[in-house]
């Protein structure tokens, strides 16, 4: 698995290459530099990033793997339904799929600081801004492409190339001359440090309270994410092998461009506590919409509109919770808040699988509207209420 530390990431599902908060599956042009000689400084002086060989080595792991798993995305829940044809077992293979992340996303980490000892701090944001660019090309594109190649053959192919770019991303990060890993710790000090990243994360209202809001927002987020092949087919009358799935996941991914370029401006405007609150208001609106939604032009629009909301809140939860975290702890309470805010996505495919297999998807997304209403309701009772610019804690 190959990550970054950039924030913007649509909710598809914890995955490879997932942007740090973000649901999810789960980066426009090849980087700085495309076009150029390798070796050609810029106007300030400093070589390219493309000039990079670990850079350009990473660049292309990390692309590789995003592009497999966005592939995976639709072709793992679509092997799943066309074979057994049963809601519930769809959405807990999805509910499987975040389980290695909410396992050992608490002790893994050398990827968290990878990118760091490849570019330098001085060069994060041109590099983060080439790697995020190609993951919003790669998954508006690559859905409707795997939707199209496993309805012309099977989907245990896309699935099958989705492997071979692991191994072709372990490759390519093992030639890697740079050292990536961080300095090697105990068990013992991983555990306090897990533990000193709770305390300062129950220490602070806001950070609790978008932690704890986030819980609820990804049981929604889980369950939304595990039934959408299903929702197409018995919602929308897709046959399983329509290669017209595949637009339902571009066009999520589009809205997920949209909510992580509107973002800046929505928190300038109304502030970042107000920014959260308004995400998960559409949100819940959004999908009560799809749920009822019969036809795939709207569908396809209720849905990018939804991950607009879904986007704006996760990525804002991130942003605020890295601005008002002290640099010693961003580690350590970053990671525990992403754990904490991405935990209940198993929960929540399991619950709208048993409701879909026992009621029907329409149903099924109805009731998905309650948890993020839930933490609609505990946002709008919190100080996040009031909360505009966040500060430093001391």
């Amino acid at each position: 698995m190959v990550t970054t530390t950039a924030a913007a990431r649509p909710p598809t599902g914890p995955g490879r290459g997932a942007a740090p908060d973000a649901p999810s599956r789960t980066g426009r042009t090849t980087g700085p530099g495309r076009g150029a000689a390798p070796d050609a400084p810029s106007r300030t002086g400093r070589k390219r990033l493309s000039s990079s060989r670990d850079f350009r080595l990473w660049y292309l792991a990390r692309s590789i793997s995003l592009g497999g798993s966005a592939a995976s995305a639709i072709a793992i829940p679509l092997l799943t339904y066309q074979a057994s044809g049963s809601a519930t077992l769809t959405a807990a293979v999805a509910a499987l799929e975040a389980l290695p992340y909410l396992l050992l996303g608490l002790f893994a980490g050398a990827a968290w600081g990878a990118l760091t000892r490849i570019v330098g701090r001085q060069r994060l944001a041109e590099a983060n801004s080439a790697l995020w660019a190609t993951e919003v090309v790669l998954q508006i594109s690559v859905p409707a492409g795997a939707g199209l190649l496993a309805a012309v053959t099977d989907p245990s192919i896309v699935i099958c190339l989705d492997a071979g770019s692991y191994l072709v991303s372990a490759a390519l990060i093992a030639a890697l001359r740079g050292d990536i890993d961080p300095a090697r710790r105990t068990a013992a000090r991983v555990r306090a440090e897990i533990a000193e990243g709770l305390r300062y994360l129950w220490s602070q209202p806001v950070v609790r309270t978008l932690s704890l809001t986030g819980f609820a927002l990804s049981m929604t987020v889980g369950g939304a994410l595990g039934l959408l092949v299903v929702q197409a087919h018995q919602g929308l009358g897709l046959a399983t092998h329509d290669t017209r799935i595949g637009l339902l996941y571009s066009a999520g991914a589009c809205g997920s461009l949209a909510g992580a370029l509107l973002l800046p401006r929505v928190t300038r405007l109304a502030g970042a506590g107000p920014a959260s609150i308004l995400g998960y208001a559409v949100n819940a609106v959004c999908l009560a919409g799809f749920a009822v939604a019969r036809t795939l032009p709207v569908a396809m629009a209720v849905w990018a509109v939804w991950y607009v909301a879904t986007t704006t809140a996760i990525t804002n939860g991130i942003s605020v919770r890295q601005q008002v975290t002290p640099d010693a702890l961003q580690g350590r309470v970053n990671t525990t808040g992403r754990m904490l805010a991405w935990g209940g996505t198993p929960f929540g495919a399991l619950l709208g699988g048993v409701l879909a297999g026992a009621a029907g998807t329409r149903v099924a997304y109805l009731a998905l509207v309650v948890p993020v209403a839930v933490g609609l309701a505990a946002l709008l009772l919190s100080p996040v209420r009031r909360l505009r610019t966040p500060q430093l804690a001391t």
